[in-house]
């Protein structure tokens, strides 16, 4: 059955009426025992891939035929509806690795269904804009782009699919010029690599463990050319502690938490003079660190980063951030640092892959010269110490 549905891949689907089951490895089997599946309708080329029970949002199901994906199969587990994580949106994969879908992560990685043209120009404009804002004040620019841990584990996914050389970020690396490139940290060699000495990404949690959070840290750090090889945190120093992790894929499947070992940064004096309770959208963080060095910061972030701070407080005494993906100029203009990074998850950057959005399916930046109060409700200068 793998064979059969990866040649549906390569573009000579088995289809099959949606209502009518088929034969599959343990017998027969109907869309329903895929967590994703190929879809179109009868008569059509369009080819669409959706979770089974999200098709009747599309029309008449008995007006579809269905084909397996290699990667999403559901076994024998009992799939229950999530709850944190968007609902019909993980799947398993092999051992206890548990892989989200949402935001066609899938779609984006494996099959290339990345960037419409108006949306890579989109990108790669804005990012080059970023730059250029960055350099004419002296401040040094770097968007940092977490690897998924379907590229970190691709042989965890059932029908171990390869990577797509036209997924989003490669789209980008091949499109973008040499200056433009040389300000993008996408450190998955050093992901893959650092799974020899510990889980680089959770195995019930889209983020990242501490441990790969440390490995992506090295990774910047060493673009960062005034931050000396002595300063940066070497792997000897890391501490190993065990944490009851929840998990959000582990809680969208019913699954009870879990007690984890992970390898985390030492702890780093500091203050938070402005400070979230929870991570969520526009959210701001200020932190002030007497210890660091006197370079300021800017961030644009997720809530990958939280791990990240610790490493990063090390090399910066005041650390401004955002939790967005969309830059704020004002903010830069009034914090003056000397770096900002913009950091976020692969998978953002095109999220909305659709039939009704083939030519422009990618996430469109829309940084803001003037509205960063609007956005956060906080007013511009952010309060310093004392």
């Amino acid at each position: 059955m793998a064979e059969a549905a990866a040649n549906a891949l390569r573009g000579a689907p088995e289809w099959t009426p949606w209502g009518r089951p088929r034969l599959g490895e343990r017998g027969p089997e109907t869309a329903f025992h895929h967590a994703l599946v190929l879809a179109r309708a009868r008569g059509s080329e369009a080819i669409r891939v959706l979770a089974p029970g999200d098709l009747i949002v599309g029309g008449d199901p008995a007006q579809f035929e269905w084909s397996p994906m290699p990667w999403a199969l559901r076994g024998r587990r009992q799939w229950l509806a999530p709850g944190g994580v968007a609902s019909g949106t993980v799947f398993q994969g092999l051992g206890d690795r548990l892989f989200g879908f949402g935001d066609s992560v899938c779609e984006q990685l494996f099959e290339g269904r990345g960037f419409g043209e108006r949306s890579l120009e989109g990108w790669l404009t804005a990012l080059e804009r970023r730059v250029a804002y960055c350099e004419q004040r002296g401040i040094i620019y770097r968007h940092l782009v977490m690897p998924e841990s379907h590229a970190i584990y691709p042989d965890a996914i059932p029908g171990a699919p390869k990577l797509s050389p036209q997924r989003p970020i490669a789209q980008i690396l091949a499109r973008a010029g040499e200056s433009l490139r040389a300000t993008i940290v996408y450190p998955l060699e050093a992901m893959i690599a650092g799974r020899a000495k510990a889980e680089t990404a959770h195995p019930h949690d889209v983020h990242c463990t501490g441990y790969g959070c440390f490995l992506c840290y090295r990774a910047l750090m060493a673009t960062l050319t005034a931050i000396g090889p002595a300063e940066i945190l070497r792997e000897d120093q890391l501490l190993s502690r065990n944490f009851l992790l929840a998990g959000d894929l582990a809680r969208a499947v019913g699954a009870p938490p879990r007690r984890v070992d992970q390898l985390v940064a030492p702890p780093v004096k500091h203050r938070a003079i402005v400070h979230g309770a929870s991570y969520k959208a526009n959210q701001v963080d200020v932190i002030e660190c007497e210890a660091a060095p006197p370079r300021r910061l800017v961030m644009f972030r997720t809530s990958n980063s939280t791990l990240l701070f610790p490493y990063l407080m090390r090399h910066f005494s005041r650390i401004a951030a955002v939790a967005s993906v969309h830059a704020c100029f004002d903010l830069i203009e009034s914090e003056r640092p000397d770096v900002v990074i913009a950091e976020m998850p692969e998978r953002y950057f095109a999220p909305h892959h659709s039939a009704a959005s083939e030519v422009d399916r990618g996430m469109r930046l829309v940084d803001s010269e003037h509205d960063f109060e609007a956005r956060t409700g906080h007013k511009l200068p952010l309060p310093r110490e004392g």
